[in-house]
């Protein structure tokens, strides 16, 4: 895992992770932040803040470099899941359950999520651009 990210990268491959982990329990507080996660096509986050909290956790982690390897981008969804669900109105077990199994992951190198964030990361790497923006529909 020694790819090199973009901060933007970074976050969108976080977004494709908390996807596939929504889709498989269907957590409401995980479907919650994904759409504070989405983007509009002027490149804003439905949730201004979310970019920003995105980033000062970046730098928590990287002070210098502006490119990220797959390890400190998962380092880094670690923090900002930590940060934001800290401060959410909420506790719940599934998200106590997901940030379980993403410390899981960090000390076992078998662990199979590490495939599905390698996969994140080899989608981000590929797509020219790879946010997820809203689509809105007509009535």
């Amino acid at each position: 895992m020694g790819n090199k990210l973009t901060y933007l990268q970074a976050f969108n491959a976080t977004s494709r992770f908390l996807d596939l982990y929504y889709h498989r329990i269907l957590s409401n507080n995980i479907g919650d932040l994904l759409g504070d996660m989405v983007f509009f096509r002027d490149g804003v986050t439905v949730d201004p803040a979310i970019w920003h909290d995105w980033t000062k956790n970046v730098e928590k982690i990287k002070h210098e470099e502006s490119l990220l390897t797959s390890m400190q981008a998962f380092d880094v969804m670690i923090k900002f899941l930590e940060w934001y669900f800290e401060r959410a109105p909420f506790q719940s077990d599934d998200v106590s359950k997901l940030l379980e199994c993403l410390i899981e992951m960090q000390n076992d190198p078998q662990h199979i999520g590490w495939k599905h964030w390698q996969t994140c990361i080899e989608y981000v790497e590929h797509e020219e651009d790879s946010r997820v923006y809203l689509k809105l529909t007509k009535k």
